[in-house]
C-alpha cells in the first residue's frame, strides 16, 4: 500500500524513468538512408538561370519494418516542391508487399503494392552489366586513406549524344549496417558499397540542329541520413502502423 504523496511521486519518477529508457533503446534500433539523385537537364528559371532537377528520398529501417518517403509533388512553374507532400510506403522487412499513403495527412488504409514495384520505380540499382564492354576504360583508380575507392572510366570514343563522357564510380566501407545496395553484384567484387555513381557529359554540338548542348552531369547517391528527432521517426511508423488492415500482416 501506498502511504504518502512521497511514495508516490517517486513510484511515479521511475516509471518515467524506464519509459524514457525504452524510448532511448528503441531509438538505436532506427537507421535511414538518404537516396540523392541529379539529372542532366536543367530547369530554366525567368531570370534564365538553369536550375539543377535533384530529387533526395529516404528510406527508415525500424525492428522489422521499413518506411520509405518518397518524392514530393512539385510545383512545375516554379520548381518547388510543395511542403508535406511526399507519399510513404511502409512494409514489413522479408515480406513482398506493403502499403502505399498519398502523403503524410492521408488517413486511409493505404494502397497494397508490390516493394519490388516501388523500389524499381523510385530506388533504381544500377545496370550490372560491364561498362568495358560498353566502350568505356578504366582511366584510373584511387584508395584513400578511410579506404574508400574511386573508379574513373571514359568513352574510348564517342559514343553519342546519350552516353557520357565519364563515368566515376564511388565505393566505401560506409553504410555496412543498411540492407538497400545500389549495385550487389560490384558491392561483391569490391568487397564494399558502391555508394555514388557520377556521370559527366561534355559540351556537345548538335550540327544538323546547329545547337550546343553545355556540360552536363548526372549522379545518382546513397549516404547516411542522420536521425536528428528520433520520437519524430517512431511516431510515423506508428502512425502507418495502426492504419494498415489488422488483417494484412
Amino acid at each position: 500500500m501506498i502511504k504518502n504523496k512521497f511514495e508516490i511521486t517517486i513510484i511515479i519518477a521511475f516509471a518515467l524513468f524506464i519509459i524514457t529508457s525504452c524510448s532511448a533503446q528503441r531509438s538505436k534500433n532506427i537507421r535511414a538512408l538518404e537516396y540523392i539523385t541529379q539529372m542532366p537537364e536543367f530547369y530554366e528559371a525567368k531570370d534564365g538561370t538553369a536550375i539543377p532537377i535533384t530529387d533526395s528520398l529516404a528510406i527508415f529501417y525500424m525492428d522489422e519494418y521499413v518506411l520509405c518517403r518518397l518524392s514530393p509533388t512539385i510545383e512545375t512553374k516554379h520548381y518547388k516542391k510543395i511542403e508535406a507532400s511526399e507519399p510513404y510506403f511502409i512494409y514489413r522487412d522479408k515480406n513482398h508487399y506493403g502499403f502505399y499513403f498519398t502523403s503524410l495527412n492521408d488517413s486511409a488504409h493505404g494502397k497494397k503494392m508490390s516493394v519490388d514495384s516501388i523500389y524499381c520505380l523510385h530506388y533504381p540499382k544500377m545496370s550490372s552489366c560491364n561498362i568495358q564492354e560498353m566502350g568505356y576504360e578504366l582511366s584510373e583508380q584511387i584508395t584513400s586513406k578511410d579506404s574508400a575507392l574511386l573508379q574513373k572510366y571514359v568513352a574510348a570514343n564517342r559514343l553519342g549524344e546519350g552516353y557520357p563522357d565519364s563515368v566515376y564510380y564511388y565505393f566505401s566501407k560506409s553504410l555496412g549496417d543498411i540492407p538497400y545496395s545500389l549495385s550487389p553484384k560490384r558491392d561483391s567484387i569490391q568487397k564494399m558499397k558502391l555508394v555514388k555513381v557520377e556521370l559527366l557529359y561534355k559540351e556537345l554540338l548538335l550540327t544538323k540542329l546547329k545547337k550546343i548542348i553545355p556540360k552536363r552531369e548526372a549522379s545518382v547517391e546513397v549516404r547516411s541520413l542522420p536521425i536528428k528527432n528520433p520520437k519524430e521517426i517512431i511516431a510515423l511508423f506508428e502512425k502507418f502502423k495502426k492504419q494498415i488492415p489488422s488483417s494484412s500482416y
